[in-house]
């Protein structure tokens, strides 16, 4: 087995354990151990019984160190969290974009619920000094869509991350308690944002093009690939120094001949390139912070694990990638510190064997159900081969805390997931300069990147978001569309007057089952691009989309209308004005001020109007 170290140390470095005078790295200098219950023997196994509440189809099972924190993606969700002996040990109500936390203690839970959820897991509320990367609850690591946890500062390099995969990418950070914007600005393909502030804070992360957000106060995670999952053939990432504790970039390779070639990603300089087989792992070491960009000809999995420099003793959570980036799977080449080992089977009769690739010792072969969990301590740092006959996942750790992680969704493997986006709505012919009454071809793409076929799909196009029912198009209908399949739709439609207000909006969803992701179900474009509607000094216009008659009569009733100026940009913006005007046919009941303005807009102030 080919196993690669190249370090890349600094002059200042300091040796792991003389940090802080702690004794382990990876937590606080007053961490101690906590301990971690195994399994008896090789082959047996302690369940999770998968008791469910009817009609509860999203479902998953984890381990944590303390620490569960759900967050909700729709309104209405229910929740119940049960024991390893099937009892309910936690329940909730929440709505959209809210979150759940409870400490229930270390051991084995399922959770489930009505809809479509993302799970959290270690200890990331009652402790400190760990990472991840979040994921949607499609339990995909890019999204449009993502809420998350960033946790205490303690050691003072601690930053949380958004990387960009596509040009003209449009964000905002905000915090999920107060909803106010705490960042925002326009990335990149390759680019990112780095906020050093707001720690202690749940998070929501919205663009208008996927993204990933990684919470990054030490090491232990798994790195998203540009195809939206952990396993792919392009990477863009981050591994610290947090308390000069070496991080690392760990290559691992599924096939023969895996060629890749890593770059530091802001002087675009290749740090090294090299070739592994299926099973080998490259590491490099890393002593100053360093930004990347990996790419490979063949599927990789890479991660920044204690696993590049230290060989035992350092606090950490890691929940691994298989070869198909989904974190659920039946190959998994996971590198490892010694330390504990946490195996779960999804469906019964699962036969699951771990070879310690390093000796070639096979160190358990045991047979697993729906629910249950093997666990097993790890003397050595190697690189485990863990296989199933079915679905399964693995979490390895040491010191029973300071770690933490988003754990895969098992539900998601079972469902379809439609998504539509911009740069999938194409305009026939291709031009911005419309005219009002020339004729338009519209055609959007719709892609099932979920893991089962989509059954009774409908399209339609509007002219402006669906709620408002200003419909270009009948509703289009396809019988079903296969995991990993795309179909294209178009419709004929007639320019209107003022082309430059009017934006294309396409909405697409399943009538028969249940998608795991539904907020990537609408994408829209406008006909003529609005650079004055556009960051980084935006405006944003919140008024109802439909609004009643006053009775019998065509007179409207009253409604509230706010426009918001807002700079996302990273300069000051000066003499700043925002006008409103109202059609002739209008009055205005109240108001604040028709005319604002600001001689000076610093980064992420606002100017308002209503």
């Amino acid at each position: 087995m080919k196993v690669i170290s190249l370090w890349i140390l600094c002059f200042m470095a300091m040796l792991p354990g003389m940090v802080f005078s702690q004794q382990i790295p990876g937590g606080p200098p007053n961490a101690s151990p906590q301990p971690h219950e195994v399994s008896p023997s090789p082959g047996s196994a302690t369940a999770a019984e998968w008791t469910t509440t009817s009609n509860f189809i999203y479902r998953t099972t984890t381990y944590t160190f303390s620490d569960l924190v759900i967050f909700s993606y729709q309104d209405s969700t229910k929740i119940y969290i049960r024991n390893s002996m099937g009892t309910v040990v936690d329940s909730a109500f929440m709505n959209q974009d809210e979150y759940h936390v409870t400490s229930p203690g270390a051991g084995n839970y399922s959770v489930e619920s009505n809809t479509p959820f993302s799970l959290l897991t270690g200890d990331p509320i009652s402790n400190a000094v760990l990472g991840y990367f979040a994921v949607d609850q499609s339990g995909r690591p890019l999204s449009t869509r993502l809420n998350t946890y960033f946790p205490q500062e303690y050691y003072g390099d601690e930053r949380f991350i958004v990387f960009a995969y596509e040009d003209d990418t449009e964000f905002r950070i905000i915090n999920l308690d107060t909803q106010t914007i705490l960042a925002s600005g326009i990335l990149h393909r390759g680019e990112h944002y780095v906020m050093n502030s707001n720690f202690n804070t749940f998070l929501g992360v919205r663009a208008n093009k996927p993204v990933s957000a990684l919470s990054y106060t030490d090491q232990g995670y798994y790195f998203p690939a540009t195809n939206g999952t952990f396993a792919g053939t392009e990477f863009f990432g981050f591994s610290g120094y947090l308390a000069n504790w070496p991080n690392g970039v760990i290559v691992v390779a599924y096939q023969d001949s895996t060629i890749f070639h890593l770059l530091n990603s802001v002087t675009g300089d290749t740090v090294v390139t090299d070739t592994l087989n299926e099973g080998e792992v490259f590491s490099q070491t890393v002593t100053n912070p360093f930004f990347w960009h990996l790419l490979s000809n063949k599927s990789v999995t890479v991660c920044n694990t204690p696993y590049a420099y230290y060989s035992s003793a350092y606090y950490h959570l890691v929940r691994h990638s298989d070869e198909t980036g989904k974190g659920i799977g039946t190959n998994f080449y996971a590198p490892v510190i010694a330390g504990n080992l946490d195996v779960f089977s999804y469906e019964d009769g699962n036969d699951v064997i771990i070879i310690n690739m390093t000796s070639g010792d096979t160190l358990a072969t045991i047979t697993l159900n729906q629910g249950e969990g093997y666990s097993a301590y790890i003397d050595t740092k190697t690189v485990l081969h863990i296989t199933g006959t079915k679905n399964l996942s693995v979490i390895s750790s040491h010191g029973g805390g300071w770690g933490a992680d988003f754990m895969p969704l098992n539900y998601a493997l079972q469902l379809p997931d439609l998504i539509v986006q911009t740069r999938d709505i194409i305009f026939t012919p291709d031009k911005t300069d419309w005219s009002p009454g020339e004729p338009i071809t519209i055609q959007a793409t719709i892609v099932n990147q979920g893991n089962a076929t989509a059954k009774g799909i409908a399209v339609q196009f509007f002219d402006g978001p669906p709620q408002a029912g200003n419909t270009i198009s009948q509703r289009f209908y396809l019988d079903s569309l296969q995991a990993g399949a795309s179909a294209q739709f178009a419709t004929q439609w007639t320019i209107p007057q003022n082309p430059e207000y009017h934006k294309i909006y396409v909405q697409t969803y399943v009538r028969i089952g249940q998608e795991s992701n539904t907020d990537n179900n609408v994408a829209a474009r406008p006909l003529v691009p609005n650079k004055d509607l556009e960051p980084p000094l935006s405006t944003t216009i919140k008024a109802p989309s439909t609004v009643k008659v006053d009775g019998d009569t065509t007179t409207f009733r009253e409604f509230d209308l706010t426009v918001t100026l807002y700079n996302s940009g990273d300069t000051t913006a000066f003499n700043a004005r925002a006008i409103l005007h109202l059609p002739p046919e209008w009055s205005v009941v109240s108001t604040v001020s028709k005319i604002n303005s600001a001689q000076e807009m610093i980064p992420f102030a606002t100017l308002e109007i209503s």
